[in-house]
């Protein structure tokens, strides 16, 4: 019964294991952390639910699905996110997610509470519910998911942030559809050409890129796409320059990359990834 969703599923977890994020990250650290972030999220998720019983993959419907709220109560903070939600749907009432009730934690009820709503709302396709979500990281996200799965970039233009709104949504649907002319309806240039550089594969959109974090995000994905470490060479940050070198370096296994790092002591920071490899 329960609908997770991708992006609301990575922040609902970023915060329960990590604390509530910020949107307004570098883009270094969103671009170079996401993938990593997600990977790590994802093993936690999923030896959270074969811990706590909710695993559908493992588990019968019978056992799987609560019945009522009654069933909820006694689960852990967590779970109860998971089990309100699939308890809402279930009865089709948006009110069960509002009854949510935590002793002495009133950020983490209003966690689970919207989180509760942004399942039922993708249950009942409707996008409108996302404004109702009080979290702004998981309202942001519940736009950015149907954004996704719908491919609408006017959606996109409802959340507020915008990095996140440029990085997490616009370009995701460019990507998903190899258009780079949903690229060009980005309205700052840095993230239309971070985004054009992503969907094309082609460096030449990093050059004229202002932005110093924005400018660095865009090579490192480059080189990384390329598996090629002279693209390396556009990044401004000395310590993002040799991380990109280090990085291509443990992945061909080429230890011979390692004597273009900028910064001396990260040369045998290089050496040691290539042997880690």
């Amino acid at each position: 019964m329960r609908e997770v969703h991708g992006f609301v599923l990575i922040i609902l977890l970023s915060i329960y294991f990590f604390g509530c994020v910020s949107l307004a990250e570098s883009q270094e650290k969103i671009e170079s952390n996401l993938a990593e972030s997600q990977e790590k999220i994802n093993g936690e998720l999923e030896a959270t639910e074969n811990q706590s019983g909710l695993n559908p993959s493992i588990q019968t419907p019978d056992t799987l699905i609560p019945d009522s709220v009654d069933d909820c109560v006694n689960l852990s903070d967590y779970d109860k996110a998971f089990c309100f939600s699939d308890v809402a749907v279930l009865k089709n009432d948006i009110e069960v997610c509002k009854s949510i009730r935590l002793e002495n934690n009133s950020q983490q009820q209003q966690l689970n509470i919207d989180y509760c709503m942004a399942v039922f709302a993708f249950h009942k396709e409707d996008v409108g519910l996302c404004s109702q979500l009080q979290t702004t990281p998981l309202r942001e996200a519940c736009f950015i998911d149907f954004a996704i799965s719908s491919k609408n970039t006017r959606i996109c233009d409802e959340v507020t942030d915008e990095q996140n709104k440029y990085t997490n949504c616009y370009t995701k649907i460019a990507e998903l559809q190899s258009d780079t002319e949903i690229c060009g309806r980005i309205e700052n240039s840095d993230y239309m050409n971070l985004c054009k550089a992503k969907v094309s594969k082609e460096v030449k959109y990093c050059t004229p890129i202002n932005d110093v974090g924005i400018s660095d995000a865009c090579y490192l994905q480059s080189a990384w796409d390329d598996m090629d470490w002279k693209s390396c060479s556009g990044i401004r940050d000395e310590m993002h320059h040799d991380f990109c070198l280090a990085a291509i370096a443990a992945q061909l296994k080429d230890e011979t990359i390692c004597v273009n790092v900028i910064i001396e002591q990260n040369f045998q920071n290089c050496l040691y990834e290539v042997e880690k490899a």
